[in-house]
């Protein structure tokens, strides 16, 4: 049976979404004649948001792995927009990079009887029997399920709709620029929890012939600004400074150039360095970071649309699985390599 939805009722009434919600509020914000029309549309429709004491209806179950990062923060913010304009609730759930509150959440949310969970992975470890897991959960439940990955480093068969991010050939072309304005020497500053996203930057790396040594690859458990302090620190002690820098995400970027800029140095005149997720900050900071854009609004829309799909017309188990790629966004922090490498 399919279950109605704000949406269903607004059309039916002729008012917005968000007029139906205050409605069934009772919003002072809302007159009383438009109280009475969505009230007995709600009946009509057997609407009820709170099927029972337990259980939540006309509800997407999100799972993110943090709320703190401009990446995270601007998908949750397209995901809630998208939703209630399909007339759905969002319940947050954060899985802080672990596997187990994946799963925790997921048994919750079906437990609540959801009608759907969308999930974004990232650099969250999980193995191809822990997603078997999951999918299980969800299927056992009818309980529509969506991921998204940010790496195509996994070989897995995923039974489930997903999409998968695929860098390599921004990555392709950012080292390719750098490469033609005469860099060659390579340095990477990367939160460990980017282990993916590093190891798609160290392949690009190898099929131009460049294998990078130990110490040009800086990994910390630190994470957003810090990690490209501490990064960037690293580098600047050293007797062989790179003149290119890969850093793991925007935030990382952004510290590591402040500390270059405090000792002195800025790019692109004394080196170039990209990053990864053209978050809102990129553009106007350091006249604009160099950035590599993932495609969010196409994300959002296909794993709303999916799941609504699912919803109305029941679990398509023809799964879909989508590579996307990702953007090259050439900005100012990218340019020729220095004329001779700078005593840093």
């Amino acid at each position: 049976m399919i279950r109605p939805t704000l949406k269903d009722i607004a059309e039916y009434v002729g008012v917005s979404v968000s007029t139906v919600s205050k409605a069934l509020s009772n919003s002072k914000e809302i007159n009383e004649e438009t109280i009475k029309k969505v009230k007995d549309a709600a009946i009509k429709f057997n609407y009820n948001n709170l099927s029972s004491e337990h259980n939540i209806t006309n509800a997407i179950g999100v799972i993110l792995p943090e709320v703190t990062s401009f990446l995270h923060s601007n998908i949750l913010e397209k995901l809630e927009m998208k939703l209630q304009d399909c007339g759905y609730n969002l319940l947050l759930g954060i899985h802080n990079f672990e596997y187990q509150k994946i799963e925790q959440y997921v048994r919750l949310f079906a437990a609540k009887k959801l009608d759907g969970i969308f999930i974004v992975v990232d650099s969250c470890e999980i193995t191809e029997e822990q997603y078997d897991r999951i999918i299980s959960i969800c299927n056992e439940s009818s309980l529509p399920l969506f991921v998204t990955e940010s790496s195509m480093n996994r070989n897995f068969n995923y039974l489930c709709n997903a999409i998968v991010i695929d860098d390599f050939y921004a990555i392709e072309k950012l080292t390719g620029y750098l490469l033609k304005h005469g860099h060659t020497e390579f340095g990477l500053i990367f939160d460990r929890l980017d282990y993916n996203r590093l190891g798609t930057v160290q392949r690009v790396l190898r099929k131009k012939g460049i294998e990078l040594p130990e110490q040009r690859i800086f990994v910390t458990d630190t994470r957003n600004e810090e990690a490209g302090v501490k990064g960037m620190e690293y580098f600047l002690q050293s007797d062989d400074i790179p003149t290119a820098f890969v850093a793991s995400y925007d935030e990382v970027c952004i510290g590591a150039l402040k500390c270059a800029q405090d000792h002195g140095y800025t790019a692109p005149s004394d080196f170039s360095i990209f990053s990864f997720d053209n978050t809102r900050i990129s553009e106007y900071v350091f006249k604009g970071i160099t950035t590599i854009q993932l495609p969010i609004n196409k994300i959002v829309d296909i794993a709303v649309s999916t799941i609504m799909n699912d919803v109305k017309d029941g679990i398509d188990h023809s799964k879909m699985l989508m590579r996307i790629t990702s953007e090259a966004v050439i900005r100012s922090t990218t340019g020729p390599a220095p004329a001779r490498k700078k005593d840093f």
